[in-house]
């Protein structure tokens, strides 16, 4: 079978009317570089959120020998037939213990590349990635899309940016740098901390405790790609969040 071509170009092949039932080509691009070295293998994919089911084959194609798990609370009666790495199910995102059980019956071995585009909520996100990502397969990759809804004040958990100011410390040195934090913004800085690894500890001096679990994380506009540290067993002591954190 020959090469279908880039994301971009499977995705205008596919749906040549160019509507928005797909992804912006820009998505596209920031995925090829991390998607391409890995298209030929056998992966476990994840997609949640579905929609019209429009992505969902343009991966399908993309990623033809692996297998696809299409993930929505809304299901619709879409046409999968030609599709036949594809299960489609009905599965809340915000449901930590139904995605775990999803995964644990199709994929028993593990996960390689999650994409979240289901409510674009950051506690239901938040829910998600807990959930997901200590089933991914180490050099996994974890993709978190539409995160710019945290500055919307019509998004359920969204708010208008404002300038914030900042504490002061020694000598007039800001301390604390407060940002902006609400919905999914919120939730792509508070995976900062994931990424911290071992400079989580109280001082300078203290021993170094903790590993990340995520040894790259790209943001974009619109969307961030994640990638899990290969570490071995015993060692992936990282900082855990709990809900806590979040509330």
């Amino acid at each position: 079978m020959n090469d279908p071509g880039s994301l971009a170009a499977i995705a205008h092949a596919l749906f040549p009317e160019k509507d928005t039932g797909t992804k912006p080509d820009n998505y596209y691009r920031i995925y090829e570089p991390h998607f391409a070295p890995i298209r030929v293998r056998p992966l476990n994919i994840i997609e949640l959120g579905v929609l019209e089911g429009k992505s969902t084959k343009v991966f399908a194609t993309y990623f033809r020998h692996s297998r696809l798990l299409a993930l929505d609370l809304q299901m619709q009666s879409i046409d999968f037939s030609q599709y036949h790495n594809v299960t489609y199910a009905r599965c809340d995102q915000n449901d930590s213990a139904g995605l775990a059980e999803a995964c644990a019956r199709i994929f028993p071995d593990g996960i390689d590349l999650v994409i979240d585009d289901a409510a674009h909520i950051g506690a239901y996100s938040l829910n998600s990635f807990r959930a997901l990502f200590g089933l991914l397969r180490p050099g996994g990759l974890f993709v978190i899309e539409d995160w710019g809804t945290g500055y919307w004040n019509d998004w359920p958990d969204g708010k208008a940016l404002k300038s914030h100011g900042c504490s002061r410390y020694k000598k007039g040195l800001p301390r604390r740098i407060t940002s902006h934090d609400f919905g999914m913004v919120g939730l792509i800085k508070l995976l900062v901390d994931y990424v911290a690894g071992s400079d989580v500890r109280p001082t300078q001096g203290a021993p170094k405790t903790r590993r990340s679990l995520i040894d790259m994380m790209e943001i974009h506009f619109g969307t961030v790609v994640l990638r899990k540290a290969d570490i071995p067993p015993g060692e992936a002591d990282f900082v855990p969040i709990t809900k806590k954190w979040w509330w």
